[in-house]
Formats: C-alpha cells, sequence, structure tokens
C-alpha cells in the first residue's frame, strides 16, 4: 500500500468520500455532535478530580494500591455523580440541538440526518403544517422533560423547602 495511491485513506475513510451529503452523513453529525459536546465533559470531570482530597489519594497509596486500583476504586467512585451529570447535560443538549444539523446539512436536510428540531422547523415553516410541527414539539418536549427530570432529582432541585 503506498501513500501515493492513498490506500491507506480508503481503509481508514472507506470508499465514500460524501460527508455532508451522502451515506456517512448520519456518522458525521454524531461526530460533531461529540466533539461539540467534548468540553463540557472535560471540565466537569476535571473539576470532578479536583474535588477528590489528597487524603484519600494518599490512603490508597498508604493501602498498596497501583494506578489501577486508585483508578477504580477511588477515582472513578468518586466521579460517578459528575459523570452522570455531563452525560445527562450533554444529552440534553445534543437532543434538543438544531442549530448544528442546520449549519453542517442546510434545509432539507440529507435523509440520514432528519433529527427532530429540524423536522419541526421544516414542518412549520416550509410546509406550513403548523398542527403536525406543534405535535412534534410536544413530542420534543416530552423527550427532553424525562432526562431533565433526572437531572433535577439528581441536583435535588425539586425538592421543596419548607
Amino acid at each position: 500500500m503506498s501513500v501515493v495511491s492513498g490506500g491507506w485513506q480508503k481503509s481508514v475513510l472507506g470508499e465514500q468520500h460524501l460527508w455532508l451529503n451522502g451515506p456517512n452523513s448520519y456518522w458525521t453529525l454524531v461526530v460533531v455532535q461529540l466533539w461539540t459536546s467534548w468540553p463540557l465533559l472535560y471540565l466537569l470531570a476535571a473539576s470532578g478530580l479536583q474535588s477528590i482530597s489528597e487524603e484519600v489519594h494518599e490512603a490508597a497509596a498508604l493501602d498498596g494500591a497501583d494506578w489501577w486500583a486508585k483508578l477504580r476504586h477511588v477515582v472513578l467512585p468518586h466521579l460517578r455523580g459528575v459523570l452522570a451529570l455531563a452525560l445527562i447535560i450533554a444529552f440534553l443538549h445534543n437532543l434538543n440541538s438544531f442549530t448544528l444539523p442546520y449549519v453542517l446539512f442546510g434545509v432539507p436536510a440529507p435523509h440520514d440526518v432528519e433529527v427532530l428540531p429540524v423536522l419541526t422547523y421544516v414542518e412549520s415553516f416550509q410546509n406550513f403544517r403548523f398542527g403536525l410541527s406543534a405535535a412534534m414539539a410536544v413530542l420534543s418536549l416530552v423527550l427532553v422533560a424525562i432526562p431533565l427530570s433526572v437531572y433535577l432529582r439528581a441536583v435535588r432541585l425539586n425538592r421543596h423547602e419548607d
């Protein structure tokens, strides 16, 4: 396989190079959504790592824990709540994202990336089917409300304090 013929590119990228308008458009959207969610996940994980006290690390070192045992039994249990919160926030953001698919693919989007916010926009402002778009908006609200209630329960904002 020579670099000149591009053999490695065909094995890595595949035969189809239509990333924005072709069979790979869905995976393009997934990769870009993950790329845009990465800074939030990184910052929340970094803040969670800073919240672990030095005494816990010292105790694990005195007990003879190697790096894998320390990661598995000390660090990850402390980060469980922070990472769960970060994943819920990223999921809510990606589920209700209109701008990224709209900017990447435009309207009409390829069939593989017809996500609910873009479909709601198309049905309302291009096809003038306001009843269907209102139903789609309510469905979007329900889909966002379920993980949002989990998020609110996790941070205990829905508890009434008298």
